[in-house]
């Protein structure tokens, strides 16, 4: 399976590398993100380069995989899957 990244771009590099796609980084708080990153929707801490899963679709739907999410003004999340 090919290995994606979710890569910041500064003066710092860091790499979290997940064999599942990632579909979107959306900024949180401070140096944290969430992601989708293939079925599941994950907390990123860019500091201690920790990836929580927050929620996984693979327990309902086993062949679903995230394919964009935003935020809206009023900070909900928005995801697509097919």
């Amino acid at each position: 399976m090919k290995k994606r990244n979710v890569c910041l771009i500064s003066l710092f590099k860091f790499h979290i590398i997940s064999a599942e796609p990632v579909a979107f980084v959306i900024p949180s708080s401070g140096d944290a993100y969430i992601v989708g990153i293939g079925s599941k929707i994950a907390h990123l801490d860019w500091q201690s380069r920790q990836v929580d899963t927050l929620f996984d679709v693979a327990e309902e739907k086993p062949d679903a995989l995230f394919n964009e999410g935003k935020c809206d003004a009023s900070g909900r999340l928005w995801a697509g899957m097919f």
